[in-house]
């Protein structure tokens, strides 16, 4: 994974103190509207981010460049990439 110091995000959201189900639904159309190769970065402060939204990112095939914590923060910055399997795309 990369230094987040070195990356480039095309988009930042605060997610604030949403649960990591709704988080997921949000980041989902916040992924959607980005082009390939760009990145998006979230901060979130449910305590299962760490968890969660990892899982997320394998199961949909999301890539994870960067993630951290930073005081009460989760910091992620995940990449669009093409789609590895066409039976993930109702995520």
């Amino acid at each position: 994974m990369s230094d987040e110091r070195d990356i480039v995000a095309a988009d930042e959201w605060d997610a604030g103190h949403m649960g990591c189900g709704e988080v997921i639904i949000f980041l989902r159309m916040r992924m959607q509207k980005l082009e390939e190769g760009e990145v998006l970065k979230l901060t979130a402060y449910d305590p299962g981010a760490p968890v969660d939204l990892p899982a997320w990112c394998r199961m949909t095939g999301r890539r994870m460049m960067w993630c951290g914590f930073c005081g009460r923060r989760f910091i992620f910055c995940w990449q669009r990439v093409l789609r590895w399997c066409s039976s993930m795309s109702r995520f």
